[in-house]
C-alpha cells in the first residue's frame, strides 16, 4: 500500500509520466469547460440585451458564440501541449513539416472547413439570417440557428433540417423574410362557357375581400381570365396576404369558399368530356 501511495506521490503531478499527462488532461478539459460555459453565458447575456435594446442581427451573435468556444477549447489544448514536455517534441516535428502536415489536414478536412468558410460569409453577407422564413429546395420553414458547420431549418411539419453550410451557400433557395414579408396569393378556377363570368369574378372578389388573411393596406383582391381552354374559362384571383405564413392558409381557404359560393349561385365547374368509339362500331358504321 506503501508503494502504491509513494507511486501516485511521485507521478500524479509529474508531466512526464503516464498519469501525470492523464492528469493534466483532465484538469484542462475541466478548466476548460468551465471557462467555456461561463463565457458564454455572459455572452448570452450581452448579445439578448443587443438584440433586444439595440436591434442588432441576432445571426451574428449566435454564430460568434460558436466561435468563441472554439477559440476557448483550441486555447486549452495549446496550454495542455505546453505543459507536457513529451508533447514539445512531437509539436517541433509537426512544425517542422508544416507544409506537409498542412496539405494533409486540409485534404482530410475539406468538407468540415468549406462549411466553416460558409459559415462565416453566411453570417458576413447575411443570406439567411436567424427567424427568417425560407423555401429550400421543396421544403418550407424556419431558420432556427446557424452553427459554425451547419444552419437549422424548422419545417411546417416541425421537421428539423440540418443542412451544411456549403449547401446553403451553393444552392439557390427562396428567401420570404429578406426584404418584405408580404405575398401575393393567385387562386386558379375554370368556369363554364355558359356562366357569366361577370359574375364569376363578383364572387370571387367578395369572398377574398371576406377573408381573414387578406392585407388590406396593399391593392384590392382583383382577378383576370387567364385561359380559354378547351372546356373552361379559367379565371384567376389575385390577393395579397401580409406573411409568408398565411400564402397556402389563405390559398386553400379561397378554393374551399370560392366552390361553395359557385354552387350556391349556379356557377358550373366543368370537367372533361371523352366520348369512347368502339373499332366494332367504326366497322359496323363502314359496312
Amino acid at each position: 500500500m506503501k508503494e502504491v501511495l509513494n507511486y501516485l506521490k511521485d507521478n500524479f503531478s509529474n508531466p512526464d509520466a503516464t498519469l501525470g499527462i492523464i492528469f493534466y488532461a483532465l484538469i484542462t478539459l475541466l478548466i476548460v469547460i468551465i471557462v467555456a460555459a461561463i463565457v458564454r453565458r455572459i455572452f448570452g447575456r450581452i448579445s439578448e440585451t443587443a438584440i433586444r435594446k439595440f436591434k442588432a442581427d441576432e445571426t451574428s451573435f449566435h454564430f460568434m458564440k460558436g466561435v468563441i468556444s472554439i477559440i476557448i477549447y483550441f486555447a486549452g489544448a495549446v496550454v495542455f501541449v505546453s505543459l507536457i514536455p513529451r508533447l514539445h517534441a512531437l509539436m517541433s516535428a509537426l512544425l517542422a513539416s508544416a507544409g506537409i502536415t498542412a496539405i494533409v489536414i486540409g485534404l482530410a478536412a475539406q468538407n468540415t472547413l468549406s462549411n466553416i468558410v460558409s459559415g462565416f460569409l453566411i453570417t458576413i453577407f447575411k443570406p439567411v439570417r436567424i427567424k427568417d422564413i425560407v423555401t429550400i429546395g421543396q421544403d418550407y420553414g424556419t431558420v432556427e440557428d446557424i452553427t459554425l458547420m451547419y444552419t437549422v431549418v424548422k419545417t411546417w411539419d416541425q421537421r428539423r433540417l440540418i443542412i451544411p453550410n456549403s449547401t446553403i451557400s451553393s444552392s439557390t433557395l427562396v428567401n420570404y423574410s429578406h426584404t418584405d414579408p408580404k405575398m401575393l396569393v393567385h387562386v386558379e378556377i375554370g368556369i363554364s362557357y355558359d356562366s357569366d363570368i361577370d359574375k364569376a369574378r363578383n364572387f370571387m372578389i367578395d369572398e377574398a375581400v371576406k377573408s381573414e388573411y387578406r392585407l388590406k393596406s396593399e391593392q384590392e383582391p382583383f382577378v383576370r381570365v387567364i385561359e380559354v381552354g378547351e372546356y373552361a374559362i379559367v379565371m384567376r384571383l389575385y390577393m395579397w396576404v401580409g406573411i409568408p405564413d398565411n400564402f397556402y392558409l389563405a390559398k386553400f381557404q379561397l378554393m374551399e369558399r370560392i366552390k361553395k359560393r359557385f354552387d350556391s349561385e349556379g356557377i358550373e365547374i366543368p370537367f372533361p368530356y371523352r366520348t369512347v368509339v368502339y373499332k366494332k362500331d367504326l366497322e359496323a358504321a363502314a359496312a
